[in-house]
């Protein structure tokens, strides 16, 4: 039987007397061997060192602010993000401190592969520190510390196989500039990111990276420049995205709204509307004017009126008596949901404690605006109180009571807290 060795020399003299015909060669292996060695230069010198170490080196730079060895330089590198310094304070957020460990960098330059290491800690450093959320001189530190690597980036090659995190480096530079979400979001929105996982994973980008949301915010930024139909194709799967992503939520549903109210033809989104409302609260509350104060008017009064709508459908078809069947009220009402200035409502017993996922989903949508009701008979009995204008319409979720029109100016109850379904409050004879 023929060995494999002798297989492999026979292979080359064919090759050698030019007898190609029918030779293959499976490269599957050495491809496989190729990939095992570099994980492995890609690994090397990319791990964070020990913690113990690396706060020994951070304290002697915080005192004679020089580096002493390419070791020590490494070492303070990876841990300048490390609240380890006086009053637990990080080394990237240090004014002085800072620039000086990368003008000390500098002097490695020469050495690649040293220097590489040292580049490597940094853009370490670069990727998990939020500089939106930046103290003290954090934020020049990061725009300076992105420029350096930018620059530098180049310094990182050296002779010989390339660590994996270095040729994914290279190949997206984009990665280091003003707005890498941006550059990579459109790719990201049409399917487009295996290539860029590759990538992440080669540099070690964790899920909490600032690089992670802005990616997000990237492909939403991609699919408000579509024409009207293709964002709306778009939106439920954005929708998703800000749900696993809520470092994104609050600029992400920013962007959506602001892009959905410009849509020619703009109709009721429930998706877009639940989740908005899950996140930011009531459209109409003054507790939540902060979140809102991010759309125009023209977007919060468009959730506004969609809120007002289903609250209203809700209330008929879940907290009234003849649930399904009280459409005659229902569509009243719906007529005049964009007249709707405020609204209250105001629950039993029943309602109040019920489990079920409906009554928990509409007691969350009218959190900010729920009463407490006794004195109304049965325990299922709610009211729904609106304000319209001058005046305050009470309607009771049992028939048989009349809807009672207050003027606004005059109430004979306040609408919070308690209150009563009778002739005390809700039914008082001021009526007008």
């Amino acid at each position: 039987m023929m060995s494999g060795l002798s297989r492999l020399r026979v292979a080359l003299q064919e090759a050698a007397s030019g007898s190609l015909h029918g030779l293959t060669f499976d490269t599957n292996p050495l491809d496989r061997e190729t990939a095992k060695l570099r994980d492995w230069l890609g690994d090397r010198g990319s791990a964070k060192p020990p913690q113990d170490v690396i706060v020994e080196a951070l304290r002697a730079f915080f005192q004679v602010q020089e580096l002493q060895s390419h070791r020590q330089a490494l070492l303070i590198c990876f841990g300048c993000l490390d609240p380890v310094l006086p009053a637990a304070a990080r080394l990237i957020e240090d004014g002085d401190r800072f620039p000086k460990l990368l003008g000390g960098v500098e002097a490695y330059l020469p050495n690649p592969r040293v220097f590489r290491r040292c580049y490597r800690g940094l853009l370490h450093a670069y990727f998990g520190y939020d500089s939106e959320t930046a103290r003290f001189a954090g934020k020049d530190n990061w725009g300076r510390l992105r420029t350096y690597l930018r620059d530098r980036a180049a310094n990182t090659v050296a002779s010989g196989l390339q660590p994996a995190w270095v040729d994914g480096l290279q190949a997206n530079l984009q990665l280091l500039g003003n707005d890498p979400g941006g550059f990579y979001g459109k790719a990201f929105l049409t399917g487009q990111s295996e290539e860029f996982e590759r990538t992440r994973a080669a540099l070690d980008i964790h899920e909490s990276s600032w690089l992670i949301w802005q990616l997000i915010l990237g492909q939403i930024e991609g699919a408000t420049h579509e024409d009207d139909a293709a964002f709306e194709q778009y939106l439920p799967g954005l929708l998703d995205l800000l749900a696993r992503h809520p470092l994104a939520v609050n600029a992400g549903i920013a962007k959506l709204l602001t892009r959905y109210r410009a849509c020619r033809t703009v109709t009721i989104h429930p998706g877009l509307r639940d989740f908005t409302v899950a996140q930011w609260g009531n459209p109409w509350l003054s507790l939540n004017r902060a979140k809102w104060s991010l759309v125009g008017d023209d977007a919060r009064a468009m959730v506004a009126d969609w809120l007002k709508l289903v609250l209203i459908q809700q209330f008929f078809s879940l907290l009234a008596a003849d649930g399904t069947n009280d459409t005659r009220r229902l569509k009243f009402w719906e007529r005049y949901h964009d007249s709707i200035d405020d609204m209250y409502f105001a629950l039993g017993s029943t309602a109040r404690w019920h489990r079920g996922t409906d009554f928990q989903d509409i007691r969350k949508k009218m959190a900010g605006r729920l009463l407490h009701l006794h004195s109304a008979g049965p325990p299922n009995n709610n009211a729904f109180i609106m304000c319209i204008g001058n005046f305050v319409a009470v309607e009771f979720g049992i028939k048989g009571n009349a809807c009672f029109i207050f003027a606004r100016d005059r109430l004979p109850f306040l609408l919070e807290g308690e209150i009563a379904g009778n002739s005390i409050a809700l039914k008082h004879p001021s009526f007008v």
